[in-house]
């Protein structure tokens, strides 16, 4: 052989070399699919051996739905080169796995047709979209759920999302904002238009905009002050412009009073949380209120000093600056600034007022919080991670295929006590978390609001209160369930305080009650014959009230065994249709007296596994309640539905209906709206525990209860949803 040949040998044993180290699943076709060679790399990816998988069919290996695009780039009438993007391939464990399919095409000499083929991995890829699609959607709840307003526009002014904080403030709908422009607005902003314009445009020319406060009017004409922040971020390599807006307009309103009125000052000044300054025009403190762990240094040392004896340099002068300029002009001004305290820079806004000739006051609030949630929301996935780190909510998360609790922030093991390995022991998590169960949360299948109660390391009971969240992953399969929590316990406590009230005031009017009904009784039984006609009548009034007053106090008592998780449920199977049949009876006096016609229109069987005793007052109060709150001669309905797993009964009457601000207050504790001396012709008893107890009732059964009414006079539904309950789930 000469010198500079390679031997055929030797380029095959490179050959070989190349695809049997290669990084990707390798291999040849015939032009019926079938595979005669594929390189080791597949036993790696899918976990055959190459040996047992030639003479396999590709199609076979194929998941059904993809089957027709390989077959399609098979035909003998396709391209000689094709790529298909995604692809999926079944494991030697039958699960399918994502992968880029490349075929090349040729003819030999021979005519024979070769198909070689390629197979990519893109598992990394997926799992790096499915990390940013998680990323995005932290980012989504913190914007709809900020306590500030959040407006997100393009450079054209043009507004393209805006959060919750900011429809519930301006009180406009999502739709009569969104792909408007600013500009449409103008008559909202209370005669500041042009400082609006002035502004757009100097953000634009800039880049940067310092913060600034407006006036301008909502919905209903009520004139509001906001505090704007306006800077351009990037997304996806646009620029937008995004708007962070706090409601301002308490405190501006006790601002113009202070100035107003000294005395009115004096006295509000000792409630005003922020930090207060008397300033003279040369720049001495003169009186202080306030919080002391925010000052530089201690009262002693700064009171009838100078700000230049006591602050940095710079920020003395800015402030004289800014007060010179406040006690000339007379308008209020606007700083922020920052300042080391203990070894840590704190934020702090000051508000500047004129006050008189030679003095100024300053209200300087710590907006260090604030600050830092402006940069989270600017930041990527690892700042969103260091905000929820940080969060004022606890959150715990859960991985729905490994059934266990993955992570937990620093805010709620800070309450649990326990670290986060702890917490991965389901026995311990059954012992600290209840009345609820991670895996009645798990197997939930809907976003829902939550309640329940922990008991910490320490053995204090602390109680939560959030919203689980769903995430899925690109195939729709639930991946993971997430926990936002916050403490309330000591809104708890204070309910067991009045509940503990309630119990033992109700317990001890029970003792002369007893009496009392015992008494007319007796008397009734064994006189009833002597005394006239209108003794009798007395004697049946008095029973007839102290009845009355019995059956609230066992609601009141029920309502705080209620509260305090006392009451357990005795589930039977029973038909829910028999116990709507029979309250109906129950009321059937009541119903002709008020000259009401019930309709029912309710299947024979609603079987399920109830406490028939008290889904029977449930049903009970709340058609008791139509026929009270609907005038003579009016139509009730009563309609039921099976809807998947879920039982759902309405009871419709065209009665005197319910408000808007009306809905959110019936289910709470003494929640009745008074309906007394407005003329119209209804039943109006009752201290409103009726609906409270029967919301706890359902709450324990695991279902739901609400209302909808379009407005007064308009009439009411009240909708009652049971889950079905199978026997092995007793």
């Amino acid at each position: 052989m000469l010198n500079g040949e390679i031997s055929s040998d030797s380029n095959e044993d490179r050959y070989h070399f190349l695809i049997n180290n290669c990084m990707d699943i390798l291999g040849e076709l015939n032009v019926n699919g079938t595979i005669l060679y594929v390189n080791p790399y597949i036993n790696n990816e899918l976990g055959y051996n190459p040996v047992e998988i030639i003479g396999t069919n590709f199609i076979d290996l194929t998941h059904p739905d993809d089957a027709k695009m390989v077959i399609k780039v098979l035909n003998k009438w396709a391209k000689p080169n094709a790529i298909i993007p995604e692809i999926r391939i079944k494991s030697k464990n039958n699960d399918f796995s994502c992968f880029e399919l490349k075929i090349k095409r040729f003819e030999e000499k021979n005519a024979q047709i070769r198909i070689i083929f390629s197979l990519k991995s893109i598992r990394r890829f997926k799992d790096i979209e499915e990390k940013i699609k998680q990323s995005k959607e932290g980012y989504k709840y913190l914007f709809n759920n900020s306590l500030n307003m959040i407006v997100l526009m393009n450079l054209s002014g043009n507004i393209i999302e805006v959060n919750k904080a900011l429809l519930k403030f301006t009180g406009e709908k999502k739709s009569n904002i969104i792909g408007k422009n600013f500009k449409n607005f103008d008559k909202n902003y209370a005669g500041n238009f042009p400082l609006v314009i002035e502004k757009f445009k100097e953000l634009l020319l800039k880049g940067t905009l310092k913060n600034f406060e407006l006036q301008f009017y909502d919905k209903k004409n009520c004139l509001k002050w906001a505090h704007i922040q306006a800077f351009l971020i990037e997304i996806k390599s646009k620029t937008f412009i995004q708007l962070i807006i706090q409601d301002i307009t308490e405190r501006k309103l006790t601002e113009q009073k202070l100035i107003d009125s000294e005395e009115k000052y004096r006295g509000i000044i000792e409630a005003v949380p922020d930090l207060f300054f008397l300033i003279g025009k040369d720049g001495s403190y003169l009186e202080y209120k306030g919080n002391p762990n925010f000052l530089y240094t201690t009262p002693e040392v700064f009171l009838g000093k100078n700000l230049l004896n006591i602050l940095p340099k710079k920020e003395a002068n800015l402030f004289l600056d800014a007060i010179q300029e406040t006690l000339e002009s007379k308008n209020p001004r606007i700083l922020e600034y920052s300042l080391s305290i203990k070894g840590k820079k704190i934020y702090f806004e000051a508000r500047i007022f004129y006050f008189t000739a030679d003095q100024a006051v300053l209200f300087i609030r710590d907006i260090t919080n604030r600050k830092i949630i402006e940069e989270k929301l600017k930041e990527s996935e690892e700042k969103y991670r260091n905000l929820i780190e940080t969060s004022s909510m606890g959150l715990l998360e859960i991985d729905i295929k490994k059934g266990g609790i993955v992570y937990i922030n620093p805010r709620l093991l800070g309450l649990i006590g326990y670290t986060l390995e702890e917490m991965r022991d389901e026995n311990l998590v059954y012992n600290v978390i209840y009345p609820i169960k991670i895996d009645d949360i798990r197997k939930s299948p809907e976003d829902k609001n939550i309640e329940f109660r922990i008991i910490n390391k320490e053995g204090k009971i602390i109680w939560l209160s959030g919203r689980t969240l769903h995430h899925y992953n690109t195939k729709g399969e639930l991946t993971h369930l997430r926990l936002w929590l916050q403490d309330i316990t000591e809104r708890k406590e204070l309910e067991e305080i009045k509940s503990n009230l309630l119990t033992r005031t109700s317990h001890e009017f029970k003792t002369p009650l007893i009496s009392i009904k015992g008494f007319s009784d007796l008397l009734l039984a064994e006189n009833r014959d002597k005394l006239d006609e209108k003794a009798v009548t007395f004697l049946e009034k008095v029973k007839e009230g102290a009845d009355k007053l019995n059956l609230l106090i066992n609601q009141f008592i029920e309502s705080s065994e209620l509260d305090k998780f006392l009451v357990k449920l005795n589930l039977t199977h029973e038909n829910i249709s028999n116990i709507i049949r029979d309250c109906i009876l129950e009321m059937e006096g009541l119903i002709k007296l008020r000259n009401h016609e019930v309709n029912l229109l309710i299947h024979n069987e609603l079987l399920n596994y109830i406490d028939k005793e008290k889904i029977h007052t449930v049903i009970a109060n709340l058609l008791i309640n139509a026929i009270k709150y609907t005038p003579r001669g009016g139509n009730i309905t009563i309609q039921s539905k099976i809807k998947r797993q879920s039982i759902l009964i309405s009871i419709k009457d065209n009665g005197i209906g319910l408000q808007k601000e009306e809905i959110s207050q019936i289910f709470q504790p003494f929640g009745k709206i008074e309906r007394y001396g407005k003329g119209w012709d209804i039943i109006s008893e009752g201290i409103g525990l009726g609906l409270h107890l029967s919301k706890e009732i359902i709450d324990l059964h695991g279902g739901k209860i609400w209302v909808k009414s379009e407005g007064q006079n308009k009439g009411s539904i009240f909708f009652l949803l049971l889950p079905i309950r199978k026997n092995e789930e007793i």
